[in-house]
Order: C-alpha cells, then structure tokens, then sequence
C-alpha cells in the first residue's frame, strides 16, 4: 500500500501532538484582580427558602458576600463537573466561609449540592433535606477575621470520597451519601461576612487544549512541506 505525502503529512502531526485535546485534564481560575465576578452566577439561597442568594461583589481583589442570610452560593457559570480538584483562599469575619461543590439548582427554594466551610463542617443538602457532619480541625479555622486560609477539596464522585486540605495540610475525609455527584462548583457563605480569592477548580471533566508545542509546530512544518511538494509534482 502506497501512502501519499498528504498522507504521511497527517500521520506526523497525529503523532507528534500525541492526543485529542479532551485528553488533557483542564483548569478554571479566578482571582478577581479585574474588580469583577464576570464568568459567576449567585442563586436564589439555595438550602431552604431565604431570598435572594446572598449580596455578592468584587472587594480589594477578591469576591466577598456580605449578607446575614444562610446557605449563599457564588457558581462558576455554565460550567458542570462530577471528579474535580476544588480550591480557594477563604476568610469570614464571624460567619462562614468554604466550598461548594455538585450543585444542581432544583426549583427557585432548593438545590442539591455539598458544602465543607470553615470549623470543619459539611452539609449536605439532598432532595431539600439538609445533613450536617462536623469534624475536629482543633481550632485550625480560630483566626479567619484576619487572615486567608487555603482550603482545598478533592472530590471522587465514584466513591464519593472528599478529601479536605488546609494549608496544604490534609484535615479528614468525608463520604457523601448522595447520589447526585456531579453540578456546578464555587464558593458559600453565611452570617456575614465571606471573602474569597484565588479560587481554581481543576478536572477532567473541562476540556484544555495545550499551547502548541515545538514539536507540534514541528509536525506541521514537515505536514507543509509535505503539502507543497505534491502541488510541485502537480
């Protein structure tokens, strides 16, 4: 069998740039330095029937929620993920502050979704039925009014393992009961008041086409000259 230079020419940039681009792991990060939440949505208070979803805005560089209210929840738009690596510095003033992950807006009263926020809690809210677990973190959270911790979730939505991290230091893992493991992700607040920064959630799930490399770039010089030298014997 006779291949073409045509041929060979797609054969070299196949290879060289090794996958199509939903194989690569991708990655979304805020941290608000433009003084907007451009890319964000704030839903109705999503665990009960409070209204609306918290008073949200860019403060000093980072989104902050500034309402008394329970249960607020600033999602990344459009943007549905089950496995995920989930990360924000967070800081409350006499609230709480954390993550929430797997949200899924079921009616303007209730969603379905996990949060783990500071003090070591995760609530669960399934089918409009809140479940509260609280777990020792030994006052690691005491001083959220003047600094930024870094909290990090790693996120299984085949076990349905959520792995807990300060500060790089891991806290405890929580097994979810819930069946509804995949949603949107972001940040929660309550009590006033929240501030967030350099949030960035990381997954499979969202595709990353990788700049071109030299190699790539390579293969498509050589798929080029290929190209040109069947015009030539033409």
């Amino acid at each position: 069998m006779r291949l073409t230079r045509l041929a060979v020419a797609l054969i070299i940039i196949g290879i060289v740039s090794g996958a199509s681009p939903d194989a690569w792991a991708g990655s979304v990060s805020f941290d608000f330095n433009d003084g907007n939440a451009n890319g964000w949505i704030f839903p109705y208070n999503s665990g009960q029937t409070q209204f609306p979803g918290g008073v949200w805005g860019v403060e000093n560089g980072s989104l902050a929620q500034y309402t008394l209210t329970d249960g607020n929840a600033g999602l990344v738009d459009n943007l549905v993920l089950s496995d995920q690596v989930i990360e924000a510095q967070v800081r409350t003033t006499r609230g709480y502050a954390g993550l929430v992950l797997w949200y899924q807006q079921v009616d303007s009263a209730w969603a379905n979704y996990i949060a783990i926020t500071t003090g070591g809690r995760v609530d669960e809210y399934v089918d409009g039925q809140a479940h509260t677990y609280y777990y020792d973190v030994h006052g690691l959270f005491q001083d959220t009014i003047w600094n930024f911790y870094d909290l990090k979730v790693e996120a299984n939505s085949a076990t349905g393992d959520l792995a807990v991290y300060l500060d790089g230091v891991y806290l405890f893992t929580h097994n979810t009961s819930t069946a509804y493991r995949t949603g949107l992700s972001g940040v929660y607040s309550g009590n006033e008041h929240g501030y967030f920064d350099n949030f960035s959630v990381t997954s499979d799930d969202i595709s990353s086409v990788p700049e071109p490399s030299i190699l790539l770039l390579f293969g498509i010089g050589l798929a080029a000259v290929s190209l040109a030298g069947l015009r030539w014997k033409k």
